[in-house]
């Protein structure tokens, strides 16, 4: 799939930003384990690193790579705080 389908399937969907997840780094250690709205916040803040380095495996076993990550925390339906 191209990042623009990914990204027009994710404007669609209805997001559980609240779900629990876990932020990981390619360095092969955990961030962070939160809601979806701040493992967006803490990936993009850029204190461990680039996104391109990073993923986000959900509670249900759901993974979002750079991509979606990115694509997730400029969507505007995303939860502030």
């Amino acid at each position: 799939m191209t990042d623009v389908l990914i990204s027009a399937m994710m404007l669609q969907m209805s997001i559980d930003w609240d779900k629990q997840g876990t932020l990981h780094s390619r360095f092969g250690y955990m961030i962070r384990t939160d809601a979806l709205w701040m493992l967006l916040t803490a990936a993009c803040q850029g204190h461990e690193g680039d996104v391109e380095d990073m993923w986000i495996t959900m509670a249900d076993d759901s993974t979002y790579g750079p991509a979606e990550i990115r694509d997730l925390a400029t969507h505007p339906e995303r939860k502030q705080s």
